[in-house]
């Protein structure tokens, strides 16, 4: 297995100091984030196809290898790897996916997503 690489990406909304959530629903493989962002503006976003999702505190083991207030990319992910080996996902869908750890310092979280497409609503 490749190491994993992981280098900050470009997402529609700061996440650094939320006022507010972040709110999360699950619903037919998709996941709806909202939160309020540090100048009150509502933010919302929906990501489609998503393989995995997990909340998780800064106390996690590892968990210090991400940034807060930021968003980053795995890139060789060790979790899209996985999820190829136990047929979750097809070496085609695995090209298409995206995992992603966003870090929200307010509440001491990440909320990682593997997931294909990401868009506002």
């Amino acid at each position: 297995m490749e190491k994993e690489i992981i280098i900050p990406t470009e997402f529609p909304y700061s996440v650094a100091d939320t006022e507010e959530g972040p709110f999360i629903e699950w619903k037919n493989h998709s996941l709806i984030l909202r939160f309020t962002d540090y100048t009150n503006k509502k933010c919302a976003l929906k990501f489609e196809g998503v393989y995995h999702f997990g909340l998780f505190s800064d106390s996690k083991e590892g968990s210090n290898r991400y940034f807060y207030d930021s968003v980053c990319e795995i890139e060789n992910s060790n979790i899209i790897s996985r999820l190829l080996e136990c047929g979750e996902i097809t070496e085609e869908e695995k090209k298409k996916s995206k995992h992603i750890v966003i870090g929200f310092n307010e509440i001491s979280s990440y909320l990682e997503i593997v997931h294909k497409c990401m868009k506002k609503i």
